[in-house]
């Protein structure tokens, strides 16, 4: 996933609007199996924030980013 690098290219002004705006983190996901893999992030400055961990699968706990690509999906009809 982590080769996908037009996708990170393409994603990374995108995310760094959304993180002046809102001040949150804000990072792009590519569903894999039944979680989401985070493919790359943009944090914001300040001492508290989520960082997720790219590369990796996300918790077992449906978080923000498999709701989202759960109500896209072709699962849900």
């Amino acid at each position: 996933y982590l080769v996908q690098n037009g996708l990170r290219r393409q994603a990374e002004p995108v995310m760094r609007a959304l993180v002046a705006d809102c001040g949150e983190t804000a990072f792009v996901a590519v569903p894999h199996q039944e979680r989401a893999v985070v493919l790359d992030a943009c944090e914001p400055e300040r001492a508290v924030r989520y960082v997720p961990r790219i590369g990796q699968p996300s918790a077992t706990e449906p978080g923000p980013a498999e709701q989202v690509l759960l109500a896209f999906s072709e699962a849900t009809g």
